[in-house]
């Protein structure tokens, strides 16, 4: 499996002995949370945490007594556990109250509670920080060992992992987690990859003026002119969101050399009208704003990419650009939920309309302390939930009906004909042919014969009829989606588009999508995306390719473990067709920007080579000053 992955941390002692065990933990397969967990549980012991993930119990030593003089507690608590490894502990009594799950094991707002540890630091290694240019102990500079919330180290720190590796997969990175832009951004890398919406954004050509720092994270300005009306200002943004857009877009593609980018130029130009905790609001963001770019800006209308239209009790019809499924009603898998919500609600809805960008959000339920595993199909037909197939369907579920009926009816008489108030009828007529065989009563005999043979005979057909009768009542089970595909062709309909699993997002920060032109491998064509934050600042990513089976497999994972929702796109497969090319301007772009990370790239090979030939002189000097030295003692001598 192909994986591309680049880490940068920051220099905390505490957080890099955390982090780079949560990485490992989750190198060998496990999800950072059971990292975590596992971490937590074990104090922090590397070897225990792994046992402890594979199933080994953490064996905790007994309480102390008074003989043990070390671990005598002056107040006895009954809910205290002996500590294995105390010099291995972190202290960590600094963190007060706020300490979290998540890979920091701290969130920290209070700049006084900075302070108190930045100046403790500092007094315990005999240094001080009144003079600017002297603030670092032992080659370790104080304010890194302890970064403040609004300055930790980030990706972009790091020029040398700016060019894209061979193989790699390229990223767009928001500054921050967790916040209404950053969601927006998941869902535009996720939707980058379908060939007809990149047609339509690819559709016109703008005028991109490089700038050598245009990947960066961009400083918020508050630059706005007042003279500006709301809705001059509203058509700019506009304009500027169809713009990044596209630059994404092309970015997202083979043609750009550069490994990450930052997302701010276009989460900037985002409106911030909506709640930070809603995933809906998000996807009907996303889905405006490139409709109305779409409409006002390359003269396209996709509106109708988006919009469902849906039915209830053969009266209103409804909008839909969400389809939404609370935990109690999606099942184990998507088909079941499916069938759940449409044919046995009470409000009988029917899709009379379904968009080609068809959206599933699955809600979670924080309440279920373990929840269910749910299977995500990679393609599926949403239109034999549409009011086209239902009398199809209908007539399907009377004919099983019927079939069970007389399935019913054929075993009853099979039974008759084998038994009468518990005994066996065929096996008393035959011990009475037996008998009257060896008696001169010959025409009871022949009698008592024939009505046997009628009566197998009858067994045998009526054998073969309820075979008939359960392979019918197989055929017309609608919950085997197969079994309606083949009666709308055997009754000449046309039959419904598929649909194709196009991404799978559990969050802003982990997210899977469908591409042809990212993968190397003809079998990876999903593309896994992680990215991690410290104090709410994004700090590393890892992208990986890999098969569906791998996809299905953390996703079932996921539902199961973690109990996590999960937004699922799936595309009309006519939708996912095409080979959608960059415009003319925005391949010079790139082409001027990979002539810079190429240049760039032999700029910092030279330094090293460098450094290495001056570190070797150094190393030289110093061997003939040793050797000086000693035939000068030895002479003395």
């Amino acid at each position: 499996m192909a994986t591309h992955t680049h880490t940068f941390r920051i220099t905390n002692h505490i957080i890099i002995m955390t982090m780079d065990k949560v990485r490992r933990l989750q190198e060998m397969g496990f999800s950072e949370e059971q990292a975590v967990s596992a971490l937590k549980l074990s104090n922090n012991v590397f070897e225990v945490a792994i046992g402890y993930l594979f199933g080994e119990p953490i064996d905790q030593p007994p309480p102390a007594t008074v003989e043990n003089k070390e671990n005598t507690q002056i107040v006895p608590y009954k809910d205290t556990v002996g500590v294995s490894n105390p010099q291995d502990i972190p202290d960590l009594s600094l963190l007060g109250d706020s300490a979290t799950n998540n890979v920091q094991w701290g969130n920290f707002e209070d700049d006084n509670l900075l302070d108190t540890y930045e100046n403790e630091y500092v007094e315990n290694n005999g240094d001080n920080d009144d003079n600017d240019d002297d603030d670092e102990d032992d080659g370790v500079p104080v304010n890194n060992h302890y970064p403040r919330q609004d300055s930790p180290e980030t990706a972009f720190d790091f020029p040398a992992g700016f060019l894209r590796e061979q193989g790699g997969v390229p990223a767009v990175l928001p500054s921050e987690l967790s916040r209404p832009q950053s969601r927006i951004l998941a869902l535009l890398v996720v939707l980058s990859q379908i060939e007809s919406l990149r047609e339509v954004i690819f559709s016109k050509k703008f005028d991109y003026e490089f700038d050598e720092n245009w990947f960066t994270p961009k400083v918020s300005n508050e630059d706005d002119n007042d003279e500006v009306s709301e809705e001059e200002q509203d058509k700019e943004n506009l304009y500027r969101f169809v713009v990044e857009v596209q630059r994404i877009f092309g970015f997202l593609s083979p043609v750009s050399k550069r490994a990450f980018i930052s997302g701010d130029s276009l989460c900037k130009v985002i409106p911030d009208d909506y709640e930070d905790d809603i995933w809906e609001d998000a996807i009907k963001k996303v889905q405006l704003l490139l409709s109305l770019g779409s409409k006002n800006v390359l003269e396209k209308d996709i509106t109708t990419y988006f919009e469902n239209e849906v039915e209830c009790n053969d009266e209103e019809r409804t909008g839909l650009t969400v389809l939404q499924m609370d935990y109690d009603t999606r099942g184990s898998n998507l088909q079941e939920g499916l069938d759940t919500l449409f044919w046995e609600s009470e409000l009988r809805p029917v899709f009379t309309k379904v968009a080609p960008y068809l959206t599933i959000q699955l809600y979670n339920d924080e309440d279920v302390y373990q929840s269910q595993q749910f299977e995500v199909p990679e393609y599926f037909y949403p239109g034999v939930y549409s009011d086209t197939y239902q009398p199809l369907i209908t007539k399907m579920n009377h004919k099983r009906l019927n079939a069970h009926k007389e399935r019913s009816s054929i075993t009853t008489k099979l039974l008759s004909l084998s038994s009468f108030e518990g005994k066996k009828i065929k096996k008393i007529i035959q011990n009475s042919v037996d008998y009257l065989a060896t008696t001169e009563e010959t025409a009871a005999h022949d009698d008592l014969r024939n009505l046997s043979e009628k009566m197998k005979d009858e067994t045998n057909a009526l054998n073969e009829r309820i075979r008939i009768v359960g392979q019918d009542y197989s055929k017309m089970d609608t919950k085997n989606h197969a079994n309606i595909l083949q009666e709308i062709e055997n009754e000449g309909l046309e039959l419904p588009e598929k649909y194709v699993l196009t991404g799978v997002v559990i969050s802003d920060n982990e997210y899977f999508y469908k591409t042809k032109q990212l993968s190397q491998y003809e079998k990876e064509e999903w593309v896994f995306t992680t990215i991690d934050s410290v104090y709410g600042k994004v700090s590393d990513y890892r992208t990986e390719t890999m098969n569906f089976d791998a996809v299905q497999s953390f996703v079932l994972e996921e539902t199961k473990v973690n109990n996590r929702q999960l937004v699922l796109f799936y595309t009309a497969e006519s939708y996912t067709k095409g080979n959608a090319e960059i415009p003319d301007t925005l391949a010079e772009f790139f082409a001027k920007d990979n002539e810079l990370l190429e240049n760039q790239a032999e700029e910092r090979t030279s330094t090293s080579e460098t450094q290495e030939m001056e570190l070797d002189d150094e190393e030289e000097e110093e061997v003939k000053s040793d050797t000086n030295l000693e035939d000068e003692s030895s002479v003395t001598s």
